[in-house]
């Protein structure tokens, strides 16, 4: 049987974000960092990439190599400059590299 008197002394818990986080945007190497349109690039070069990895070795590594996704990315790029597609300023090629390191891949 419980004992509904019981007090807990234990202080409550706060979740915050730190100044620092909720005031700087976060860096290149993270989706968020990036605009809608960007955002969508990314995702279909994620896409280019795996299926690329998929036909080329059925049983590959568990992480794939950053020249391979700079190709995609490369790839998904000029076909969507080539299509008309315009994406936000200043993120390519300045930060391909940031691009590769992300996680989603």
């Amino acid at each position: 049987m419980e004992d509904d008197n019981v007090i807990n002394d234990d202080p409550p818990r706060r979740t915050h974000r730190s100044r620092r986080a909720r005031d700087e945007p976060p860096p290149p190497n993270q989706i968020g960092h990036y605009g809608p349109v960007w955002k969508d690039c990314l995702e279909e070069a994620k896409a280019e990439c795996r299926a690329v990895h998929a036909l080329s070795n059925p049983w590959p590594k568990l992480k794939i190599d950053s020249d391979s996704l700079a190709d995609s990315l490369t790839t998904v790029v000029m076909e969507w400059t080539q299509h008309g597609v315009r994406v936000e300023p200043g993120c390519w090629p300045e930060k391909k590299e940031a691009m590769t390191q992300m996680r989603l891949f």
